[in-house]
Order: C-alpha cells, then structure tokens, then sequence
C-alpha cells in the first residue's frame, strides 16, 4: 500500500476548515445578546444575514468539492446552510434579547442560493481557464 494513502482523504477532510470556522463564529455570534458594530439602516440585520450565510454556502459547497451529480453540487451546499438557518433561528429564540425570525430565514436562505452559485460559477470558470491552458501547451 502506498504511503500516500493517507493523503487524499485527509485533504478533503481539510477542505471543511473553513466552513466548520464560519459555523462556529455564527454560532457564537448567534449567542450573543446584541451585536456592537452592526451597520444601522432599514433592515441591515437581513442583509448581514445573506451575506454571512453566503459566504457559509460558499465555504460548504467548496467543501463539498465539485465531484458528484449536478444537482448534489448546486442543492447541497443551498439545503445544509438553509437548514443551519432554521437551526439558527430557533437557537437566538433561546438568547436573551434576540428573536426567531421567519424573515431572517428566508434572508439566510437566499444567501444560501446565492453562495452556492457563485462558487460553482467561479469553479467552472477556473476549470474552463485551466482545461484551456492545458489544450494550449505543447506535449512532449
């Protein structure tokens, strides 16, 4: 057996870091009573939501990786984060000063969708660049 083995399995695993770090700093933000510098205009809080739980999808879905069914790729990431969302939501019910809120899930899901779509945009752009410069080289 190859000493290498090891190796592939153990950088899928490290593919999840950041995805588990953003989980654990929203947890503990959700934990929080009230948060200091949150930007203050009409419905702020809804737009800090999209774009955290955008950038979690986006995190998840690299994670994820782009093996597998199109529809496990592009649904995945979506449904995990907008599940967390529910999660979320019920966990600041319990924190004292802070609410569950219908309207912060369906802001934690459209940037659930959203993320997931830029990172397979954004991964398909760089496996076309990438295929394209290999075409382009000569073989020796």
């Amino acid at each position: 057996m190859c000493a290498c083995s090891h190796v592939l399995p153990c950088m899928r695993l490290l593919r999840w870091i950041p995805a588990a770090v953003i989980l654990g700093c929203s947890w503990h933000l959700s934990s929080q009573s009230t948060i200091e510098y949150m930007p203050q205009f009409w419905n702020a809080d809804k737009l800090v939501h999209m774009l955290c739980f955008a950038g979690l999808s986006f995190w998840v879905a690299f994670g994820a990786g782009t093996q597998g069914t199109v529809r496990f790729r592009h649904v995945f990431p979506a449904c995990f984060v907008s599940c967390y969302g529910i999660i979320d939501e019920i966990h600041q019910s319990y924190v004292p000063g802070r609410s569950c809120s219908v309207f912060d899930w369906c802001a934690d899901t459209a940037g659930a969708v959203l993320g997931a779509i830029v990172f397979y945009r954004l991964s398909c752009c760089i496996l076309h660049h990438y295929r394209c410069q290999r075409v382009q080289q000569p073989r020796r």
